[in-house]
């Protein structure tokens, strides 16, 4: 299994609970746009929560130096310090 096969099985598990909460549990669809608002915004913090566990934040002093190389953001690209460039 791959990782596109999991986020299909995910995305079917979620329209068959959206289509039997509707079926079995009577619901409107306005009820199930707000439950499913309430699921997404709960994932979303709960995702925030994980992604932002166990990291610490780099020491001032270290951020300050600056004979080491920076990582780029956006490209993970090591960059030289400024006391090194041309």
């Amino acid at each position: 299994m791959n990782k596109d096969m999991i986020w299909q099985l995910v995305r079917a598990a979620l329209n068959a609970s959206g289509a039997a909460s509707t079926v079995y549990f009577y619901m409107t669809e306005a009820q199930l746009e707000a439950l499913v608002s309430a699921l997404f915004a709960i994932a979303s913090i709960a995702w925030g929560f994980y992604v932002r566990y166990n990291t610490k934040a780099v020491p001032t002093p270290t951020v300050n130096r600056l004979d080491l190389p920076t990582v780029s953001s956006a490209t993970g690209a090591r960059e030289a310090p400024p006391s090194q460039q041309p």
